[in-house]
């Protein structure tokens, strides 16, 4: 085919068009790279925000460990409470963010481990405990850490048991700086990756540091942080206006292992091992710096993301839409006009002029190359170099000048580098073909270091070589990564192993997954054995727990949460569960983003779990807290005498809270005295190292009063108290609840006071006439009186008594109330007590018809130890009761000894009875069953209260049985030890006569008739008992002989004469006695019309019984008098002579007293009130003076003060307390006046008797001066 050629404006025209573009296109690359240039300014400026910010977060929580260091200069002794105080006082989230808290490890060496467990658990930890103990010599144990409750984990931790934690510690002890941690995981947040501990050295007080072997010797322990590396640098990219990411590594290897932080996240999700280019591709600019803190190495990578801002690339633009626009409007024009010469010259020379301008704008087009961070090198076609760019000097050390005209090889390859590589590449530029290859080159300095080299030959327009370029990127860091890759996956071999963590990775969308044998040995199992799937998994898994590990794992599918995490059983291959953490994160994503594929690790954490539950469940009562009292801190700096409020402070003294105190204006909010208070103790701490604690009023900024404790605590420095430290606390309702508990407490007293006032008053007033009743029937024992009169007097003394038994009993319930009585423990005689109890409810009972029994048991005991009146009042409760309550029927006294060897006594009657549901309020003071019994029956409800203080004191029991309608049964249960038989109580019939006499027992009630057959019984007589008066006529007619019969006369007898007629009439009973029993109402009725042996009134005593049956038997009882009188020792003053002044008041009491020492032998004079004593005994001296205390004109008390202070000893009567008072102290209060011995109204003359004894004892003494 033949060539047509062109014609000369065609050529012209073509030039035109492809010089214009090739201009352009110059002129808009020109204008890219200055864009590029400028974009990576601001990308280097954000960078070293980025930079510089990390490095002041670190450096912020090393002035806080420095701060924490002086409070052990400042102090000689810090303690958990000093330390957790100023922590407190920081604000620990606001200053240090992304501090777990602050603490201070101890330095223990392991033979002080004893003393330093003592001294800490004394310090407010009881509980502290070290763990593990390690076998080092020396122990780094976690003393302190605030807050507690995020940190309890890390208690008493042993830090040297861990390398990284030991090493550190050790390097911060060394330097005397402040040691920053490789990455580790906190015992706190296992959960939150890496963290690191930083610590600062703390030595002893006043000792040398010079030397690091100084500082070794000095230590004493490190405040500390533990620190979260995510919680640290999140938000760093705030200072880059979040148009930078950016990554931190430990060391200066990029790699997965050494990652600390990725804050976007997209290493993460890449499965590279070690981070290359290759990883920033996508990333317009990326750079790599070290950061050197705490002794530590980081390497922080930081890269461009989506939201970084360009710089506008309008020239651009222009150029390349500019530039084609003219070439093809200047190429039309020339194509136009080609026929005319004067046009196309002119075309020409506006063409070289445009051209001339576009070659100066290609000349800057060098500087990409010159700027370039990579080595850029220029040869000619022998290879010889022509030009180097800047980054190339960077890299090499080389200088242009130095270089130019030699070949590369000549200085930048040594003996290390490979031979192979250099024949390869001088092979490849032989045949002008471009080549790749990574080379070991030699800087100037003559350090090795790897490039990775681009050579691309250049060619003419004839595709002929000109030489070549060859691009070099230094990539030394990266062979370096790839040298450790193997070191390091051993490394995290032996690491997943020394975790006992085992690793899965699991295909999502095939369900294929991979365990390793660790995996597998976890629940006793062959890896080979395990199905590659997650079903192995599914069917493992817990049936309630894995609903739970699946929602976990969606929460991260959905990017919820960083990483998968959750803790569920497993089962074992011996069925057990186990307990296991898995963790997981997603590393590959499909284009829509679902999650492709999932690695993981797994660990045992049964035994964690478990303990961690043993934990909590010690702990759960101390989660439940009352509310914190209004409490705040303050701090006065003795250096510039400035104070510190915390905001709680504020709100106490009701000032706003940016209220900025003096010393002086908080000494304003006291009043005068509160603030000489406070003032003072403040100056004596200060002066002294003393705390200080007080309370005192003060007056908030509104004017309101209130009540205040402040604390304060000194610390010093070189012996100098400068800092005063302590706390402050609202104390207003505390203060209130203490005066009005002080002034209830005062009301109480005064209540109490007054009643026992009362008390005293009521006794006076009542024994002052019961001494006259009790006394003058005392008297009228000792006259001559017959059978009846002698029972009637007895009757009356025993009322009496009885009477002042329930006066003294209640006396008593009130003691009961103060304190409790003392029992007496003496042998009583219980037939005594019980019947004593029978004659005092006997007319009472016989008003009302009332039958009253009393059964002693063959087995109950008669004579036991025991206080007399407290058993009898009981009793007589008991039978009071019994009889107010019941209008018809009987009332029956047993006595007995239980199974369980007890003394049992129960009364039963037949009245009213008691609901079920109103059982519970028998024995409550001053209580009956319902207010309708009170208005009823009367009474104060205290008798049944009395009888139970009054059981319980004797350590026996009380209860109740009741039907209502039909009755009642009180019971009493009493611990009894058997005493010696009481002579003058003793009923027997000793005369062989009464053996074996036949007793005929006439009485329809059957209780009545075991009663008597029991009597009789044992006095050795042989009772026949019948219900009729039919049955005993028979008995008598068929020709028994009895030699007594026993009638009850209260029964319905057709005619009581007729029976006793008929018995008489019987054969063989016409001389039969007859003993009758009535009621004492009937009693003088019978006597007067029915001729019986004896009639004996209900209830019948046993002695009397007694003395009826010896009577009518005719058998004079030789050993026993049961109705002997008892005459008084009048032998007593012959023995014991005394001159007696008797000081009472009451006439009728001056007559009783005289009366029983008449009996006695003695005669007294009288004096009225204290002041005739006194002048009694200016005129004559006496021995002994009964001294009564209540009188007119001048008391006892009084009366034996004069006397005490007025006689020495020797001369000094001896003084008997005479005293109706009931009130608790009376006999001390006598004592301590000066009074010698002490009587209780009603006195009696054993009484008198007895002291009188006492005295002429003691006054024989004190005359020998014994």
């Amino acid at each position: 085919m033949k060539r047509i050629p062109l014609k000369s404006d065609q050529r012209l025209t073509i030039a035109i068009v492809i010089l214009g573009f090739l201009l352009s296109g110059l002129s808009a690359w020109h204008a890219e790279q200055n864009a590029k240039r400028a974009d990576y300014q601001r990308f280097l400026t954000l960078s070293e925000r980025i930079h510089g910010e990390i490095s002041r977060r670190i450096r912020q929580f090393e002035y806080g460990l420095r701060g924490a260091r002086s409070l052990f200069p400042a102090s000689d002794q810090v303690t958990r409470a000093s330390f957790s105080a100023m922590v407190k006082d920081r604000n620990l989230n606001k200053e240090f963010h992304g501090a777990l808290g602050l603490g201070f490890v101890r330095y223990v060496p392991r033979a002080k481990i004893d003393e330093f467990l003592t001294k800490t658990r004394a310090d407010g930890a009881p509980d502290f405990a070290i763990h593990p103990a390690g076998a080092e010599s020396d122990l780094y144990v976690v003393e302190y850490i605030i807050p507690e409750d995020i940190n309890r984990v890390a208690m008493g931790y042993n830090m040297a048991t861990e390398s990284r934690r030991r090493e550190a510690a050790e390097r911060a002890m060394r330097t005397g700086a402040a040691a920053l941690s490789a990455p580790l995981t906190l015992l706190q947040r296992v959960n939150e990756g890496s963290g690191f501990i930083m610590f600062y050295p703390v030595y002893e007080k006043g000792k040398s540091q010079a030397t690091e072997e100084d500082r070794v010797r000095h230590i004493i322990g490190w405040t500390y942080m533990p620190l979260v590396a995510r919680n640290i640098l999140a938000g760093v990219t705030s200072q880059a206006e979040e148009q930078l990411d950016f990554e931190v590594f430990d060391g200066s290897v990029a790699s997965r292992e050494n990652l600390i932080y990725d804050d976007d996240g997209h290493l993460s999700k890449t499965q590279d091992l070690v981070f290359t280019e290759n990883d920033y591709a996508q990333r317009l600019f990326h750079l790599k710096t070290n950061l050197s803190i705490g002794g530590e190495t980081w390497t922080i990578c930081c890269s461009t993301n989506k939201s970084f801002k360009r710089v506008a690339r309008t020239d651009v633009s222009f150029y390349l839409l500019g530039g084609s626009v003219v070439t093809l409007l200047l190429a039309g024009t020339v194509r136009s006009i080609s026929r005319s010469n004067e046009r196309a010259q002119e075309l020409a020379e506006k063409m070289t002029s445009e051209l001339a301008t576009t070659a100066k704008k290609a000349e800057m087009l060098s500087m990409v190359a010159t700027r370039s961070t990579n080595a850029v090198v220029i040869c000619d076609k022998e290879r010889r170099i022509t030009w180097v760019n800047e980054g190339f000097t960077r890299v090499t050390g080389y200088e242009f000048d130095e270089v130019i005209g030699k070949k590369l090889g000549a200085f930048l390859q040594s003996e290390h580098s490979d031979p192979e590589t250099i024949e390869e590449i001088r092979r490849f530029c032989d045949a002008g073909a471009p080549y790749q290859c990574e080379i070991l080159n030699r800087t100037k300095s003559g350090r090795d270091y790897w490039v990775h080299c681009d050579i691309i030959p250049l060619l003419n327009a004839q595709q002929e070589i000109t030489g070549f370029m060859s691009i070099q990127l230094d990539v030394t860091e990266r062979r370096r990564a790839d040298e450790l890759l193997k070191e390091q996956v051993e490394r995290t071999e032996l690491a997943l192993a020394a975790g006992e963590l085992a690793l899965w990775d699991w295909n999502v969308a095939t369900g294929e997954t991979l365990f390793d044998k660790r995996w597998a040995a976890m629940f006793g199992e062959d890896v080979e054995n395990l199905r590659s799937h997650v079903d192995e998994w599914i069917n493992r898994c817990h049936p309630d727990d894995l609903p739970i590990a699946q929602a976990a794992l969606q929460q991260h599918f959905e990017g919820k949460t960083e990483i998968y995490q959750c803790r569920h059983r497993m089962r074992h291959k011996d069925g057990t569960w186990r307990w296991v953490m898995a963790r997981g994160k997603v590393v590959s994503f499909g284009p829509n983003g679902e999650p492709l594929r999932v690695v993981g690790t797994q660990r045992d954490v049964t035994r964690q779990y478990i303990e961690q539950l043993e934990i909590e469940r010690q702990s759960s009562a101390l989660i439940h807290t009352g509310k914190i009292a209004r409490v705040g801190a303050w701090e006065l700096n003795l250096i510039d005498n400035s104070l510190y409020w915390s905001d709680q402070i504020r709100l106490i003294h009701e000032v706003d809270q940016d209220y900025v105190p003096t010393l002086e204006s908080a000494l304003n909010f006291y009043p005068d005295e509160a603030k000489e208070t406070i003032s003072q103790a403040l100056q004596h701490a200060i002066e002294t190292g003393e705390p200080f604690e007080v309370e005192m009023p003060l007056v908030t900024a509104k004017g309101r009063r209130i009540w205040v404790r402040s604390m304060g605590e000194t610390f010093r420095v070189d012996g100098k108290v400068h800092l005063v430290k302590g706390a402050f606390q609202d104390i207003t309702e505390m203060h209130q609840q203490k005066m009005d508990l002080e002034a209830a407490k005062i009301a109480a007293e005064k209540a109490t006071q007054a009643k026992a006032d009362f008390l005293a008053n009521m006794s006076h007033e009542i024994r002052t006439p019961m001494n006259a009743v009790i006394g003058m029937s005392e008297l009228l024992q000792n006259t001559s009186l017959n059978a009846e009169q002698a029972d009637f007097v007895n009757v009356i003394r025993n009322s009496g008594e009885t009477l002042l038994s329930l006066i003294n009993d209640i006396l008593d319930f009130s003691k009961i109330e103060f304190g409790g009585v003392q029992l007496e423990h003496i042998p009583i005689d219980l037939r005594e007590c019980v019947e004593s109890s029978i004659d005092f409810v006997a007319r009472p009972a016989a008003e009302k018809g009332l039958e009253l029994l009393v059964l002693f048991e063959p087995d109950a005991p008669t004579t036991i130890y025991g206080d007399k009146t407290r058993m009898t009042q009981v009793i007589t409760n008991l039978l009071s009761n019994a009889v107010k309550f019941t209008d018809k029927g009987e009332i029956f006294v047993r006595v007995s000894q239980s199974e369980n060897d007890l003394l049992h006594i129960s009364v039963s009657d037949t009245g009213i009875g008691i609901p079920a549901n109103r059982l519970d309020r028998l024995f409550k003071s001053f209580s009956q069953v319902d207010t309708s019994t009170t208005r009823q029956y009367g009474g104060t409800g205290l008798g049944l209260a009395i009888c139970s203080r009054l059981v319980k004191v004797m350590q026996g029991s009380i209860w109740v049985d009741s039907v209502e309608g039909k009755g009642s049964t009180f019971h009493i249960e009493i611990p009894f030890q058997f005493a010696p038989p009481l002579v003058e109580a003793k009923i027997s019939l000793d005369s062989q006569l009464a053996r074996g006499k036949r007793v005929l027992i006439i009485d329809d009630n059957p209780k009545n008739r075991q009663i008597h057959s029991i009597q009789t019984q044992g006095w050795g007589l042989v009772p026949v008992t019948v219900d009729t008066a039919e049955e005993a006529l028979l008995r008598l007619a068929n020709g028994e002989a009895f030699d007594l019969a026993v009638l009850d006369l209260q029964r319905t007898w057709q005619s009581v004469e007729e029976l006793a007629a008929k018995i008489r009439q019987s054969k063989g009973a016409e001389l039969l006695p007859i003993i009758a029993l009535t009621s004492l109402r009937d009693a003088a009725n019978y006597r007067s019309r029915l001729h019986v042996s004896k009639i004996l009134t209900k209830p019948v005593k046993s002695s009397h019984f007694y003395e009826a049956i010896l009577q009518a038997l005719h058998i004079k009882e030789s050993k026993n008098k049961s109705l002997a009188s008892s005459t008084l020792d009048q032998k007593l003053a012959h023995e014991h002579p005394l001159t007696i002044l008797l000081v009472e008041d009451t006439p009728i009491n001056q007559r009783v007293a005289q009366l029983l020492l008449a009996k006695l032998g003695y005669t007294a004079e009288v004096a009225e009130n204290g002041v005739e004593a006194l002048a009694a005994l200016e005129k004559k001296t006496y021995d002994v003076v009964f001294m009564d205390v209540q009188m007119p004109e001048m008391d006892g008390i009084v009366c034996t003060r004069t006397i005490a202070q007025k006689y020495p000893l020797l001369d000094r009567p001896w003084i008997i307390a005479m005293t109706a008072n009931a009130q608790e102290g009376d006999s001390e209060a006598c004592i301590e006046a000066g009074m010698d011995d002490y009587l209780s109204k009603p006195i009696s003359a054993k009484a008198i008797a007895n002291a009188l004894v006492r005295a002429s004892e003691e006054l024989r003494k004190r005359k020998k001066g014994i």
